[in-house]
Order: C-alpha cells, then structure tokens, then sequence
C-alpha cells in the first residue's frame, strides 16, 4: 500500500498485471478461487467468495456477458457490504438510504428508497457505476451523486 501512496485501486491494478500472467487462462477461473480461504484485504469470513461475485461482474458487465448469481449468494454479498469500510466504503455510500434488491427479496436501511436488481445495488454499494440506470427511487440519484463524488 506505502508503493502505492495508500491507492488501493493502484495496489489492485498492479497486483493484477503482475498476476495476469502467471497463470493459464484455464486456472483464472473465478469458481476455483471460490475454493481458496485467504482473504482480501480488510475482509472477515467468507469474503473471498463475495469479492468474486463483485469482480465477476467488473468482468461480465463491459463485455456484455449474461452471469447470474444464486439468491443467496447476492444477499449474502449485499449484506456484508453494508458494513464494509476501507477501502470498499459501502457503508457511508449508502447510509440514510433504504436498498430494496427487487428479484431476491433483500432489503436494508431506511431513508428515501433506491430498488433495482440485486447484482446492480452491489455493484453500486462498492463504488461501480454499471447498473446505475438498473436502480430506481428516491435514493437513486443520491447514491449515484454519492459514487461520483470526491472521496472524504
């Protein structure tokens, strides 16, 4: 992180060109590293498994590749990430709002509401755009003026 001036984006960026190549592409896959039990940085239990689903979407939404998420597994991420600090920030990002993932029944906080697809609030929560135009509500514009604006 000191490398890095404390830019996390610019430690991931790094870690992952120096990595990208160290395997065939065959072992990249996201479900054989679901199986490992290290963890991300700033994380606690099953944290790898949720930063898969995230980044599995960083991957699938610009290549406009189809993925799904089994119900559980996308409530068990939202949730987490409702408490998630540095470096993800998704729990200032969201606080006074209420999240209402519309196709697997989770919901957290009060304020003015923000809906829309499960995959969409998560990517949302941890400091994405893609899925913005998927949420709708009150809160909406909100949290999007709250993923552009400067960090502090």
């Amino acid at each position: 992180m000191v490398a890095t001036g404390f830019r996390f984006s610019a430690l991931m960026d790094r870690d992952a060109r120096r990595r990208g190549t160290a395997f065939p592409a065959a072992d990249r896959r996201p479900a054989a590293a679901a199986d490992h039990d290290d963890q991300p940085p700033a994380r606690a239990g099953d944290g790898h498994a949720r930063e898969v689903v995230v980044h599995g979407e960083d991957i699938r939404r610009p290549a406009g590749l189809p993925g799904a998420v089994a119900a559980d597994a996308a409530n068990a991420c939202l949730e987490m990430y409702t408490s998630a600090s540095f470096p993800v920030g998704g729990k200032k990002r969201i606080r006074g709002l209420r999240l209402v993932a519309t196709d697997t029944g989770w919901s957290y906080g009060a304020g003015p509401q923000v809906s829309g697809p499960a995959l969409s609030l998560l990517l949302a929560m941890t400091g994405r755009a893609p899925g913005l135009d998927e949420l709708s509500g009150d809160g909406a514009a909100v949290l999007g003026q709250r993923l552009t604006a400067p960090a502090g």
